[in-house]
């Protein structure tokens, strides 16, 4: 594979992130010789807004370390326009406010009223977060004033915090659980781990026959599990007598290869061995015994036969 008058091995062409292969198809992007899927390259080069956590493209606003869309640079509570006007960023949030709602909410909530945010002190309805407050004390406050430390996206109440860090739902989950190899989806129940990599039960497969496989049923080929006979078949190694995978101690001969209990002489049944001397009849092995009793004539157009498709293996 090729990219930017670059090569790449076809195992190596994948996405520094997460690790998916590139095909020809693929929209590839750079930074620092290094190389992107787009989703991943937008989610960590790319400027979002602040608000809507979509990329910004053409004129954005910088302000407090972050930054909007020109139409979304609003206040977070009357959503008036803040442009050159005076505004506050809310504490441990993207949001922010202009100054008369940011004094209007200086008033702390009575110590009975439970319905009030944290954050931005108006109402609270069934949707709410319960963060760390002054002096560790969990209070509330509208999911939406956090955004997720993975995707930027706005929060809903379910999500969840680790190391105090907040998350959506789907990226927690990724965060908490093994990704399976095949599928890209966590795995929330068992899981099978071969090579490194943790796999959905019922998507450890043969990458040629699809069925399920246990960990001593496969074999890892090209950077794809194989059951033994598709793997004997992909690297021909299927047994030239029994037509079945070869488990070891391969024998190649007569350009076949032979299980070490299958290398017999067609003819007779005998045992060979590499040792031994024995002739190639049409791609099969024959002792010198059973060669002796084949007419002249054949075994000068079986000589004539092999001699020729020597020369063609070696164009």
């Amino acid at each position: 594979m090729e990219n930017n008058g670059r090569k790449y091995h076809h195992s190596c062409y994948r996405c520094t992130s997460c690790l998916v292969l590139f095909d020809v198809n693929s929209n590839v992007l750079e930074n620092n010789d290094l190389l992107y899927c787009e989703e991943d390259y937008n989610k960590i080069f790319v400027s979002r807004c602040a608000r809507c956590s979509q990329i910004i493209q053409g004129k954005c606003i910088s302000a407090l370390g972050v930054k909007f869309h020109p139409e979304h640079f609003i206040c977070n509570i009357c959503n008036s326009k803040l442009s050159g006007s005076v505004f506050i960023k809310l504490k441990n949030t993207n949001s922010v406010v202009c100054k008369p709602c940011f004094d209007s909410s200086k008033r702390k909530p009575d110590s009975h009223d439970k319905n009030i945010c944290s954050i931005c002190f108006s109402n609270l309805n069934e949707d709410y977060l319960l963060v760390n407050g002054e002096e560790n004390q969990k209070v509330k406050a509208h999911p939406y004033h956090f955004k997720c430390n993975v995707c930027n996206k706005d929060l809903n109440r379910n999500a969840q915090c680790l190391n105090n860090r907040w998350y959506c739902q789907d990226d927690f989950i990724k965060l908490s659980f093994p990704v399976c190899h095949s599928c890209k989806n966590p795995i929330q129940g068992i899981s099978t781990s071969y090579g490194g990599n943790s796999f959905h039960p019922e998507h450890f497969v043969c990458a040629t026959c699809k069925i399920p496989l246990g960990i001593t049923q496969c074999v890892e080929f090209q950077n794809n599990i194989y059951c033994h006979l598709h793997f004997a078949e992909i690297t021909r190694t299927i047994c030239g007598f029994c037509y079945l995978a070869i488990s070891s101690n391969i024998i190649s001969a007569v350009d076949r290869k032979w299980c070490p209990n299958h290398f017999i002489c067609f003819g007779c049944g005998d045992n060979l061995s590499l040792s031994t001397k024995f002739f190639n009849w049409d791609k099969k092995p024959l002792c010198s015994s059973c060669y002796d009793h084949i007419g002249l004539d054949i075994k000068n157009r079986l000589n004539k036969y092999n001699q020729i498709e020597k020369k063609v293996g070696k164009i």
